[in-house]
This record gives structure tokens, C-alpha cells and sequence, in this order.
């Protein structure tokens, strides 16, 4: 965590700024030996500069120093160090404001710039922490799960956990991203000399179709209905309107207690295969949240209950058990609507006089409900 540097000027407070120039020019005298007459220009700039600012040529000497910071090309540790010259030149000249200006702005091209001490006096560098507290602040990244790749303001930075320094101040973006897992984009405000803790769970893509998904609900559908004879002839057909509804626990996205009404009007070719059925069955409908896609939820349902069952002749009615399974998807096409679509077979134990018989539905209808995000 970076720490808030007390006022460093609180030092030179007693002090004119006379004073403040005076030991300055010390520290310059201390540099060299020589009288002035030997202080002749050489071929190092840095030296020649020197040399102008013995000489109280401040303005010069902040010329060529702009000369040599504008040539991007520079290595870093030139280009460091003459803005750090320039810094230290603006002082001795008693312009504070122009020194904490130039060292901010070096800040934002090297911001763990350090002064040489060889070069300028420690209290150069006291400038540059000063301003890079004030300028900066860090932010610490953790994600769930690890090894996220992370961009901040649009430009990738690693993966998490991670923690970034010399973050300017102010507000960043974060944007998170990792195969399996929904891409999150969220603003962090990053303050000044302080650590930004942030720790961000992300969302499967399991868990967003899962929240998508209708669990209390129910649905109206028709469809085309056949009887199959002993030896999969498919002997009468007719149509069957169904209304179902569900109900799932939030624990258990993938498990829903169904249960489906269904009456059958068969086309019968022969008088004594019972034509009407009216259906009652409560079941399980089960689907796996890893197979769905964005918008398709295929499932799988089984059922046992109680058949109503009548011939043309409506007096003739019996109650029979039966069991069905049903393999089916829905298609959502908003966050509570889905189109159904689905097969399904039953067998109903109707006893001696009839044997057993087989229906086997395809159908689609409308669903309907509540997701997740309702409760």
C-alpha cells in the first residue's frame, strides 16, 4: 500500500528562499574545484549545462534540457535525467511551481523516475515522491476464479491476481475475461496515495442460462398424437391439447416437479380401442445446465399417474395407471418466455380386454414463468 508522505516543504518552511538558492548553489560549488576560468563548454550537455547554471544562465540551460527530453529516441535514462536537471534548474531559478509541474509531467512518462543523488541533491527526489503520491495510487485485483485476463482502460495488463502500480487517480475500467465465465466490465475509483482493494466474482455462462431459466411456471401446447400397435404400427391418430406446470427449487436449477394435464382425441379406426383419455401425471422434468446453449434448454422428463379413459361411448369410463417419458427443448425467446417443442411417450396398463396400450405425442407449445431473478 503506498503511504501518504507527510509534507516534505515543512522542512524548508523556516527558511527564505534566498536561503533555499544559497545552499543550492553550495551543493553546485561542492561539484567542482575549478575557478572560472577553466569552465569552458565541452561536448557532454549535461556538463555544459552545468556550467550555465553556475553562471546563473538558467533560461539557457533550460533550453537545451527541452531539446533533449523532446527527442523521444533518448534513452529512458537520459531522457530521466534531464528532466530531472530541469527540475533542479527551475529551483535554483526560485520558480517552485514550474519544478512541480515539470516533475508531474516526467511522472507521467517514468513514474518510478528516482533522481541520480550523483547529479541532484536529495531534495530533488523528495519532489518527485511528493508528486507521485499526489499523482498516483495502486489497485489490487483478485478475481473468482484466479487467472483472469484483466485490461484496464481497454489495454491488457495480466491475468489475476494482480496488483498495479502507479495508477493515475481517478476513475478506471476494468474489464475481466476468461473462457467459460461472462466478460465483466465494472469502474473503480482509484485514489491518491492509497491501495484500491478489488475482488470480483465472475458469472459461468452455466449460471447466466441457469438464472435465465423458468422455474416456476407452467405451459399450453398441442399436438399430433398416434396409437402404437404391438408392432409399432401406428394405427389411430388424432390431436391432443396439454397444459403442464413446474416447480423447481433454486438449490436445484436442473431438477423440476412437473406435473401435465393432457386430454387425447384419437381418431379411432376400431370400436373397442378407447378413443378419449384424460391425463394426470406428476413427474420430474431434468435437464443438465452444461448442455444448454444461450437460448436452448433441452430436458428430459418421466411421469406416472392416472389415466381417465372412455370410449365413444362417454359412459363407458375406467381409471387406469400409466407411466411417460418425454424428451423435449425450450427455445427462449425472452428471459420469461420460451417456445416448447417436445416427444413423448406413454404406456397406460389398461388390463386384459385391451392389453396395454401406447401413445406416442409430438408437440409444441408456449411456457411461461418465473426465472432466478424474480426471487
Amino acid at each position: 500500500m503506498i503511504q501518504r508522505s507527510e509534507n516534505r516543504y515543512s522542512t524548508f518552511a523556516g527558511f527564505p528562499s534566498f536561503a533555499i538558492v544559497l545552499i543550492l548553489l553550495l551543493y553546485i560549488g561542492s561539484a567542482y574545484s575549478q575557478d572560472e576560468g577553466s569552465l569552458t563548454p565541452t561536448s557532454d550537455p549535461f556538463e555544459n549545462i552545468e556550467l550555465l547554471r553556475s553562471q546563473g544562465k538558467y533560461k539557457e540551460s533550460i533550453e537545451i534540457l527541452r531539446a533533449i527530453v523532446a527527442n523521444a529516441d533518448q534513452p529512458p535514462e537520459i531522457l530521466q535525467r534531464a528532466y530531472s536537471e530541469i527540475v533542479f534548474t527551475y529551483m535554483l531559478d526560485g520558480d517552485w511551481q514550474s519544478a512541480e509541474a515539470e516533475a508531474r509531467a516526467a511522472l507521467k512518462l517514468f513514474p518510478a523516475i528516482q533522481p541520480d543523488a550523483r547529479h541532484v541533491p536529495p531534495l530533488i527526489g523528495e519532489i518527485f515522491t511528493r508528486q507521485r503520491e499526489a499523482i498516483f495510487g495502486s489497485i489490487r485485483i483478485s478475481t473468482i476464479p484466479d487467472q483472469t485476463e484483466v485490461f484496464m482502460n481497454g489495454k491488457p495488463v495480466g491475468h489475476s491476481p494482480l496488483t498495479l502500480d502507479y495508477v493515475e487517480s481517478g476513475e478506471v475500467n476494468l474489464l475481466l475475461k476468461k473462457p467459460g465465465f461472462r466478460d465483466l466490465s465494472i469502474d473503480v475509483i482509484v485514489t491518491a496515495g492509497n491501495l484500491t482493494n478489488v475482488k470480483i466474482p465472475l458469472q459461468s455462462l452455466t449460471e447466466q442460462k441457469v438464472e435465465k431459466s423458468i422455474i416456476r411456471g407452467g405451459g399450453l401446447g398441442c399436438g399430433a398424437i398416434a396409437l402404437v400397435e404391438e408392432y409399432k404400427n401406428f394405427e389411430d391418430f388424432g390431436i391432443t391439447p396439454y397444459a403442464y406446470f413446474w416447480y423447481s427449487e433454486s438449490r436445484l436449477p436442473f431438477l423440476k416437479y412437473k406435473t401435465c394435464f393432457q386430454m387425447v382425441f384419437l381418431n379411432s379406426k376400431t370400436l373397442y380401442v378407447p378413443s378419449r383419455y384424460i391425463k394426470i401425471s406428476p413427474g420430474l422434468e431434468i435437464s443438465d445446465p452444461e448442455l444448454w446453449l444461450n437460448c436452448l434448454e433441452p430436458y428430459f422428463s418421466v411421469g406416472a399417474g392416472a389415466y381417465n379413459v372412455w370410449s365413444n361411448d362417454i359412459r363407458n369410463i375406467d381409471l387406469k395407471f400409466g407411466f411417460n417419458v418425454t424428451l423435449g427443448t425450450r427455445i427462449y425467446f425472452s428471459d420469461k418466455r420460451a417456445v416448447d417443442f417436445a416427444v413423448s411417450y406413454d404406456g397406460i396398463y389398461y388390463g386384459r380386454e385391451f392389453e396395454n396400450l401406447r401413445l406416442m405425442t409430438l408437440g409444441g407449445g408456449i411456457s411461461f414463468g418465473r426465472n432466478k431473478s424474480d426471487y
